[in-house]
């Protein structure tokens, strides 16, 4: 009942401080970060459990088509909930906003995103993979101008598509186990028990990775994130948490429902990871906007996960996931600093903004922190989760481990470019409005949790490694798919 409760708590919350907001200012704020907080404190009480990952909810929902209202926790679920509450307190703790509305859209948008991760029922994965369009839709809209309106129709189209191609998937799917089985259902561990002959599993398998890989998103595919980043104030949740749910989803839908088909097209889907790695570092060089420079290098850090979910190695399995969480912690760090730097404005170039080291000493300090995080420096979760995707990557093929490395490497030498073009370069003006103090003591607690908590994922991954290890339902099966063991 924990997990009911848990996407309840939200509902209600978003409910009430849009209620309230229009007569309370405060208000809003207050009950938002107690849901959340709430919803924490649910899950740390499911952590004490022995075994957390065996905790579900069903109920009987349509029952003509033997869908279910079933919810459960695995292990890589309950950290990637966890991320995402912890992602939107932090959201929440640098907003100015007094809008009931916004606040209401943060609760229902995390509502979503967990229930996206703790739905076991496939149906009821693509409820809330469509409900949460629309509050991620209203914060890029209510924060954007008339020119963020084609960014956003753009967004809509792309994500509506990937939508219709997964619904189209799932009753694929479903339809095919009916054939093979007699017996109807939406059950997502039901469905992994079965066994599709090798050509459908093919087409199944495709119609899923495409329909995750525009969320993604993956080269080419990936338009609308660029434009995104530039058109409006880019919501922390969307690239902390939104992208992670289509890397959850390929975890979830590859090789555990179309084991043979995905051994098969392996090379295919690592392919065209690499090239999106190679293709978003490359053109974050080029860039001489800073949130372009991010937008591009999450293309690129997407593409690198991409090949460690393709790779079919154990190691790479857990390192995904723990760069799942490491990178969406440096992404959010990285966004709320940016943010502090473009404040309303949609452009600035990075020549406007230079000599921010001896205007800014903190933010600087603070910005070094989580760009060298991003990069996967030593001691962070970013380094630990990208040695063990290239270890899982190295096993399956060395000549891709070879051009993912370069990649890596290209990540650092304009990760700390951009550093050094903000941070050193001979002072402007227009530093000068736009930092015109620096952070406060406030703003540094929350940064400062950030980089503890990428310490603690880079020097102490053994906890979340090894509850996502065990409680993983297809860890035996990464084995059995292997080329060489590890």
């Amino acid at each position: 009942m924990i997990l009911l409760a848990v996407l309840l708590t939200l509902f209600s919350g978003g409910a009430l401080a849009l209620l309230l907001g229009t007569w309370f200012e405060r208000f809003p704020k207050i009950i938002a970060t107690f849901s959340l907080l709430t919803c924490l404190l649910g899950f740390a009480i499911l952590y004490q459990e022995p075994e957390p990952w065996l905790v579900a909810f069903k109920t009987p929902w349509i029952q003509a088509f033997n869908i279910n209202f079933h919810l459960a926790l695995s292990g890589l679920s309950f950290w990637l909930c966890v991320l995402a509450l912890v992602v939107s307190l932090l959201a929440i703790s640098i907003s100015k906003s007094s809008k009931g509305s916004y606040y209401a859209a943060v609760c229902w948008s995390i509502m979503a995103l967990l229930g996206i991760f703790l739905a076991a029922d496939i149906f009821l994965f693509f409820i809330f993979w469509e409900i949460a369009l629309f509050p991620i839709y209203f914060l890029l809209s209510a924060q954007g101008n008339e020119a963020s309106h084609p960014s956003l129709i753009r967004y809509i189209i792309y994500t509506q598509a990937s939508g219709l191609i997964l619904l189209l998937s799932i009753v694929g799917l479903a339809f095919a186990h009916l054939q093979m089985s007699g017996i109807l259902t939406f059950d997502y561990h039901t469905l992994t028990q079965g066994h599709l002959p090798l050509h459908i599993q093919r087409y199944l398998l495709c119609g899923f990775a495409l329909a995750f890989m525009i969320k993604l998103p993956i080269f080419p595919l990936h338009s609308w994130l660029p434009s995104i980043f530039m058109s409006a104030p880019v919501p922390v949740i969307l690239v902390g948490v939104l992208i992670k749910t289509a890397l959850f989803g390929l975890i979830q839908f590859s090789w555990p429902l179309f084991p043979e088909a995905s051994k098969e097209l392996s090379v295919v889907f690592m392919t065209i990871g690499l090239i999106s790695m190679l293709y978003g570092a490359l053109l974050a060089f080029s860039q001489n906007e800073p949130k372009k420079v991010i937008a591009y290098s999450t293309l690129s850090h997407v593409g690198f996960m991409l090949m460690g979910v393709f790779s079919h190695s154990k190691a790479a399995y857990l390192g995904v996931s723990l760069l799942m969480c490491a990178t969406a912690l440096s992404g959010a760090g990285i966004l709320m600093l940016l943010d502090l730097l473009y404040k309303d404005r949609s452009s600035m170039p990075i020549h406007t903004v230079s000599g921010l080291w001896s205007l800014a000493p903190r933010y600087s300090f603070a910005l070094l922190i989580v760009l060298l995080a991003s990069l996967g420096a030593p001691m962070f979760g970013n380094f630990m989760g990208e040695w063990l995707v290239l270890w899982g990557v190295f096993n399956d093929s060395i000549i891709m481990a070879v051009f993912a490395s370069l990649g890596i490497i290209f990540s650092a030498i304009y990760c700390l470019w951009l550093f050094q073009r903000l941070a050193f370069s001979t002072e402007s003006k227009d530093a000068q409005q736009a930092m015109p103090h620096d952070l406060t003591w406030s703003q540094l607690c929350a940064y400062g949790f950030i980089v503890l908590t990428l310490l603690f994922l880079g020097l102490h991954p053994k906890d979340i490694v090894s509850a996502i290890a065990s409680s993983a339902p297809s860890t035996t099966q990464l084995s059995t798919l292997n080329r060489r063991p590890i």
